[in-house]
């Protein structure tokens, strides 16, 4: 073989390895999910108990029912369970290693690159954690972000309406970091929102944007920092500082 064709096919070879790191996660997620969803798509599924759930954007879950238990796995994104009353078979919720433990009542998970988040509209919840020895309970109204690197959890009041807000394509915020809003954003944006700045990252924000439409509700936010957005091409969105 000739040295040109050796670097052809090595170059091939890189970019194959490139595309296949890409997308391996993605593959991994649709193998391992029973229900998921794409960019900007929200979904209802009824399961074999009766239990409802809803799933947000870019989200994912793992099914398991036995004559015993009910456990479902929320891979990716977040999702708001109505759940089938039912004394003798519990109904859990893992995210890493956090577990939401009910017998019958309506609560969201969410999990994101920092946190995992509990937060209950009806009913109560027990939530524990594998790797973080703790055991909370909530109920109505109350959130509970457990973070997934340290494990240190923050327990705070929520309107019980807010739970799961983005059911009805609002994204209700207070005190939430600006990357956190652009993570939550992503997922309902056809393209890439970049965020480089660590000091605008941090600004905590309060306030109501509308998920259907994610480049207004992403320069509402970010005006309110006295940032920019400015697309690169249709697809790539840079969020600059002051």
């Amino acid at each position: 073989m000739s040295r040109l064709a050796r670097l052809t096919t090595a170059g091939a070879m890189a970019v194959a390895a490139v595309i296949a790191f890409l997308l391996l996660p993605g593959l991994q997620l649709w193998i391992a999910a029973d229900v998921l969803t794409d960019t900007g798509e929200l979904r209802h599924v009824t399961l074999d108990d009766g239990s409802a759930v809803d799933l947000d954007a870019a989200s994912a879950i793992a099914v398991r029912y036995s004559a015993s238990r009910r456990d479902v796995k929320l891979l990716a994104g977040q999702a708001y369970f109505d759940v089938a009353a039912a004394a003798d078979r519990p109904f859990k919720v893992t995210a890493e290693d956090v577990a939401v433990t009910v017998t019958g009542t309506a609560f969201n998970v969410q999990l994101t690159s920092r946190f995992v988040s509990i937060s209950v509209r009806s009913g109560a919840v027990e939530v524990t954690s594998k790797r973080h020895p703790f055991i909370a309970s909530l109920s109505r109204g109350e959130r509970l972000d457990v973070d997934r690197s340290s494990g240190r959890i923050a327990r705070e009041r929520i309107a019980p309406d807010d739970v799961a807000a983005w059911k009805d394509w609002r994204l209700a915020v207070d005190g939430v970091t600006l990357a956190e809003i652009i993570e939550e954003l992503n997922r309902h944006y056809s393209g890439m929102i970049v965020l480089q700045d660590r000091a605008l990252a941090a600004r905590r924000i309060a306030g109501v944007f509308d998920l259907r439409r994610p480049v207004d509700a992403l320069r509402a936010a970010v005006s309110t920092q006295k940032g920019s957005v400015t697309a690169f091409t249709p697809y790539i969105l840079v969020v600059s500082g002051p």
